[in-house]
């Protein structure tokens, strides 16, 4: 978290109310799962955080937006894709299997959707997918 002194970073912050609205703060209103996918397509540095506690939200706001593509179109993961990720879980192996295909990812898209990746020109704390870590934000 940033301290008084430092420089700010432009994180756009939205809160999660107990009532699972989404509020915000750099428009001061309530957007949708759907705007919050925009977001990331823009590729928008972001944060989501619980409104009470400051729990960062954002990797399950991310598998939400994950979950609701899934059922509403081609889906992009097979059963059997999503069956080896969960098989992963709780294993040795299972920190080198994210690393593994987050360089894949990036891999791919470098070559295939170049203007999916950030260019580098964000922050340089943001993550490379232009979401923002929970050190990084600020609250």
């Amino acid at each position: 978290m940033d301290s008084p002194s430092s420089p700010a970073v432009n994180v756009r912050i939205i809160k999660k109310y107990p009532n699972r609205r989404l509020y915000d703060t750099a428009t001061s209103s309530y957007i949708t799962v759907a705007e919050v996918k925009a977001l990331v397509l823009e590729q928008t540095e972001f944060c989501v955080v619980d409104a009470r506690s400051n729990a960062d939200l954002t990797r399950c706001t991310l598998l939400q937006i994950i979950l609701e593509e899934e059922n509403g179109g081609i889906p992009l993961f097979s059963c059997e894709a999503l069956a080896q990720i969960i098989r992963c879980y709780g294993q040795t192996m299972q920190s080198e299997m994210c690393n593994s295909i987050e360089h894949y990812l990036k891999d791919f898209l470098d070559t295939h959707c170049p203007e999916c990746v950030p260019d580098g020109s964000a922050n340089s704390q943001a993550q490379p997918n232009g979401i923002a870590s929970p050190a990084t934000r600020k609250a």
